[in-house]
């Protein structure tokens, strides 16, 4: 009977353990969703932020531009790490559709370049930061959803500048 005790215990301790590590190290079909989208909206966001600082015409979109790139690349730095402690690979390059957006905006220069850009900026953080606040109460992992969290705050930032940007080179809607 002791055996028996002892065998159940030695079971038991051993689902407990592994669970844990379990949990930790993948993500469940929505986190890997959400996950992939954001990491492909990261890379196209860097894209454009470096299209924008060689093209631009105002400084203010160059510097739109420096401050997207940067942050979209930070961020997806981010991400890539806590996906790669879930066992995700993530999106390395653009998918066809961002190529073609990017490859659309390269056409476009001076003060045309600065009211397509902007335009699309608000019109990019508007969507994000309205899928961000669905996702984020969906969101499983802890770990995903600081980082969501964090973005999110980041993004209305951005959205805000892109606003503003956007007034000052006559992008409005």
């Amino acid at each position: 009977m002791k055996t028996r005790i002892a065998l159940l215990m030695a079971i038991f301790l051993a689902f407990a353990i592994a669970l844990p590590v379990h949990a930790r190290t993948t993500f469940t079909k929505h986190d890997k969703e959400f996950a992939t989208k954001a990491a492909r909206d990261n890379l196209l966001e860097i894209e454009l932020g470096k299209v924008a600082e060689q093209q631009a015409q105002a400084p203010e979109v160059k510097e739109f531009g420096t401050m997207i790139a940067t942050d979209h690349g930070k961020a997806n730095d981010e991400l890539k790490e806590i996906a790669q402690r879930k066992n995700l690979t993530l999106p390395a390059e653009l998918g066809p559709k961002g190529r073609k957006k990017v490859d659309e905006l390269k056409k476009e220069t001076g003060a045309k370049f600065d009211r397509m850009f902007m335009k699309d900026m608000v019109k990019d953080h508007t969507s994000d930061v309205k899928a961000f606040k669905k996702a984020i109460p969906r969101i499983k992992d802890p770990e995903l959803k600081t980082w969501a969290e964090n973005t999110l705050s980041g993004m209305k930032q951005h959205l805000k500048k892109a606003k503003a940007t956007a007034k000052l080179v006559k992008a409005e809607k």
